[in-house]
Formats: C-alpha cells, sequence, structure tokens
C-alpha cells in the first residue's frame, strides 16, 4: 500500500513539474512583444461619423463600413469617407465574393446587392422570411448565408459565382 501511494505521488509530483515547465501554468494575455506575438497598435481613421459603425469589408477597391446610416467606403485607408448609398438602412453585415458583388443584410429590410462597387444596391429577398439580416457570409462555393434575428440560417438557393 505504502508503494502505491509513494508511486502516486511520484507521478503528481512529475506531472506537475512537466506542466510547470511547458509554460502552460502561467500563460496569461500579454501586450508585450515576445517572438511569437505582434503587438497591435490603434489609430482612429477619419470617419465615418455621425452613427454606429457595424460592419467593416474590403475589398481591391476600398473599405466598406456599413452604419446606421448606410454604406459608407473609403479608398484611401479610412482618410476620407464616401456615402455610397442605403442611406435610410441600418446596415448590419457586409460581405464580397469572389467576383466582387458586395452584399449587405439589414436591419429589417433584408438583404441588397451591389455589381458596380456600392454605387447601386438592388434589394434580394425572393424567399427570405427573416428580413433582419445582422450577418451574412458567403463560402467558398458562393452560396451566401444569413443570420437572421429569429428565424435561423437561410442559404442563398444558387452559389453567387456562377
Amino acid at each position: 500500500m505504502k508503494l502505491k501511494l509513494n508511486l502516486f505521488l511520484l507521478i503528481v509530483v512529475l506531472f506537475a513539474i512537466a506542466f510547470a515547465n511547458s509554460g502552460c501554468a502561467d500563460k496569461t494575455p500579454t501586450d508585450s512583444n515576445e517572438e511569437d506575438e505582434i503587438t497591435i497598435t490603434w489609430q482612429q481613421t477619419n470617419g465615418p461619423y455621425g452613427g454606429i459603425v457595424y460592419s467593416l469589408t474590403i475589398n481591391s477597391n476600398g473599405i466598406f463600413a456599413g452604419t446606421n446610416g448606410g454604406i459608407f467606403r473609403s479608398t484611401d485607408d479610412g482618410v476620407n469617407w464616401t456615402q455610397t448609398g442605403l442611406m435610410n438602412y441600418d446596415v448590419w453585415s457586409l460581405t464580397i465574393n469572389s467576383l466582387g458583388l458586395i452584399f449587405a443584410g439589414t436591419y429589417g429590410d433584408g438583404v441588397f446587392r451591389s455589381t458596380d462597387n456600392g454605387e447601386s444596391w438592388t434589394q434580394i429577398n425572393t424567399g427570405l422570411t427573416d428580413t433582419y439580416v445582422p450577418s451574412l457570409a458567403i463560402n467558398s462555393s458562393g452560396y451566401i448565408f444569413a443570420g437572421t434575428g429569429g428565424s435561423g440560417v437561410f442559404r442563398s438557393v444558387q452559389s453567387t459565382t456562377g
């Protein structure tokens, strides 16, 4: 019995030493410059101001911000912003497919699509029974997924990439 107890204690001690040496015992999030970390420093852009920014997405033509006053675009990394559409809508989600089509999910008005980099928008709600769309995603096959405010997730019937 004493041998079993000593063997058990030895295993516990070895496990504790191994755990302590692995570095797992005292890992906490930090903002240091350790070799395996990148320090992030934030700088405020020049807008868009006057509302809540709910979502951001980026393509080769700029940064798009979905706000409670429509969609804004910056082509100079946030120095200047231009309102590009859906001015009377709360735009909660944005995503862009591989062809450059932009999709916007709104609070209560469903999903909109732009084929011209945000200059014009078309509502695309056929089959969507819940028009509060706080999240959008596109998979590698081009299907759009719309997360709704109470009816779960919807998927586009056809791929958006052809």
